[in-house]
């Protein structure tokens, strides 16, 4: 697993992770693993890795519906998968 740097606002299609991740396109990644009830699934649509920072800034194929702070745990999605959401009220109304 790795963590996300800086934050993930609600909206965004990228984030960073805190490391040489080897994900690739096509994979599933999980968002929020530490936050338990709170994780958001997407799938990985392309990934830029720069060698000055050494982190991988991460594309996903839809934005996100909540924010995540910094230093949350990521991790590639290991099928079959459940998506939930945990007594959390602040889902908007679409």
């Amino acid at each position: 697993s790795v963590t996300v740097t800086p934050d993930i606002a609600p909206g965004d299609y990228h984030f960073l992770i805190a490391a040489e991740s080897g994900y690739a396109t096509g994979d599933y990644i999980q968002v929020g693993v530490s936050d338990s009830g709170l994780e958001e699934v997407r799938k990985i649509v392309y990934i830029d890795g720069d060698a000055v920072t050494t982190a991988d800034r991460v594309f996903v194929d839809y934005p996100f519906l909540i924010a995540h702070a910094a230093g949350v745990v990521c991790n590639e999605v290991q099928a079959p998968y459940i998506h939930r959401w945990k007594n959390w009220t602040g889902y908007p109304n679409c």
